[in-house]
Parts: C-alpha cells; sequence; structure tokens
C-alpha cells in the first residue's frame, strides 16, 4: 500500500485512492497527536510523551481518558485511508505505537529529502537536477505547518522546516548564478532576507 501524508497547508493523507483530511480529525488535539505519531512512528511512544505535545507542561486532569479519546479519533482517521486501525495504530506498556506502510511519504520529509538532492546535484555540476529539486522543496517547505495548531512541539517543527526553506532558497540563489542567471537570484535572494533579515549569508546572497 502506498501511504501520502500532507502535515502543511491542510492536513491530508492518501492511500490506494482512500482520502481523508482535517476535517475528519475533529478537535485540535487530534492533527496534533496524528502528526506527532507520524513524526516518531516505528517508535514506541510513552504516553506521557504524547500528552505533553499536546497539551504542553499543564496536563488537565482528566489527560489519560481525554488522551484515549484522541487516539480514538486518530484510528477512525486511520481506517478511512483503508488501514486496519487496531493493527497500524497499537497501544501496549503505557505507550503508543504507529505503525505505517514501508512505502509511506511525508511531505515535510520529502522537503528534506529534495534539499538535500539538490544541494548534491549542484556540487556535482548537475545545475537542472538541483534546480528542479529545490524548487520541490520549496514548494512544500513554503506551506505553512499544521495551521491553527500551536504549542511547543509545533512550534518546534515549523522552526525545522524553517530551515529547510532557508537552505532551499540559498540554493536555489547559488544554482542561479552557477548557471550565469544572476536576475534569476533576485527573487529567492530577497525571499531569503526577508525570513532571515539577521543572516549575513542572505545579505551576502
Amino acid at each position: 500500500m502506498s501511504l501520502q501524508i500532507t502535515l502543511t497547508g491542510q492536513l491530508a493523507a492518501e492511500a490506494d485512492g482512500n482520502r481523508a483530511d482535517a476535517t475528519h480529525l475533529p478537535g485540535r488535539q487530534a492533527s496534533v497527536v496524528f502528526a506527532y505519531l507520524v513524526a516518531e512512528r516505528d517508535r514506541p511512544v510513552p504516553t506521557e510523551e504524547l500528552a505533553e505535545a499536546v497539551w504542553g507542561g499543564a496536563l488537565p486532569p482528566t489527560w489519560r481518558p481525554a488522551l484515549r479519546g484522541v487516539v480514538s479519533k486518530v484510528r477512525d482517521f486511520l481506517g478511512l485511508l483503508g488501514l486496519p486501525p487496531a493493527d497500524t495504530l497499537t497501544s501496549s506498556a503505557g505507550c503508543y505505537r504507529l505503525v505505517l506502510p514501508t512505502d509511506t511519504a511525508v511531505d515535510v520529509e520529502l522537503a528534506e529529502g529534495e534539499a538535500e538532492q539538490a544541494r548534491r546535484a549542484l556540487a556535482g555540476g548537475r545545475l537542472e537536477e538541483a534546480l528542479a529539486a529545490a524548487e520541490r522543496a520549496r514548494a512544500i517547505a513554503g506551506r505553512p505547518l499544521l495551521p491553527g495548531h500551536d504549542g511547543a512541539w509545533v512550534q518546534d517543527r515549523r522552526a525545522a522546516l524553517h530551515q529547510v526553506l532557508v537552505r532551499t532558497l540559498e540554493l536555489l540563489v547559488d544554482i542561479h548564478l552557477a548557471a550565469g542567471q544572476a536576475a534569476r537570484a533576485v527573487g529567492p535572494a530577497g525571499d531569503l532576507v526577508a525570513k532571515e533579515p539577521f543572516r549575513d549569508s542572505a545579505y551576502r546572497r
């Protein structure tokens, strides 16, 4: 089974023609729990760790039953995708574990991979390949991650995605300059300065 998960823009997932989006994950907590478990998939996540990602340090007195209710919504979401909910999201020894198909693609992880591919291609002088990979990375990293949600974990993930975007903009400038197309480097260079106004490398570019 091929599974595609989008955490930027509107949260969504698609598997073999079955599609579900954020409207199928009611409540603020369900989207965060899904995104967290996707990021930590194949690892047993202690319930306290998952609860902290959802509520921060101030856990409500009834957080355990509340978290079970949220996890139930995530299982329903997985069922809409054609995944066996009980086997895909298990609970054991005070931990939750999400096991996804081997052929799973997550957009934020794809952005990191495309940026790295662009870097390697630029280093190898393969400018067309570098440009295509950098543009794909920019398209993903330029979208908001889990819009409408907050909390320390979400902010940390947004900061990481922001760094991917910054690296991608730097690569785009360098690729255009290497190709002798300085005029095309102006746009991403301007975006880079706007996003990182105190970054020396941005002004140099």
